[in-house]
């Protein structure tokens, strides 16, 4: 009983502590992308904001880094089409994207 105790002592988290005093030091790739810190801001280009299927006026996304192409710094939007208010594909450094009330989704 008492091991257990110790080895839920061991993995149990202090609430009450800033969680970056819990794991000091720099963050994992996957950590960093799963909070959304690696994320690149493309520009759709759009001349007028395409309105989402909720109704939000997008003219930007932020692109998870594991939807990155090689270079990210090589992404410019080409909006390919957009079904109204329904879907938006495009393609950004050489990958094919949409945008629909499913969220951003990559299409290669």
């Amino acid at each position: 009983a008492a091991a257990q105790r110790n080895t839920a002592d061991f993995a149990t988290l202090n609430w009450l502590q800033p969680w970056d005093e819990l794991a000091p030091g720099e963050l994992t790739g996957q950590a960093r992308t799963r909070l959304g810190l690696d994320a690149l801001r493309l520009d759709l280009g759009l001349s007028e904001p395409w309105v989402t299927p909720l109704g939000q006026p997008l003219k930007h996304l932020d692109i998870p880094a594991w939807m990155w192409p090689a270079e990210p710094q090589s992404l410019v939007a080409t909006v390919a089409r957009q079904h109204a208010a329904e879907v938006l594909h495009f393609e950004a450094g050489g990958r094919q994207f949409s945008y629909s009330r499913f969220g951003l989704e990559r299409l290669d």
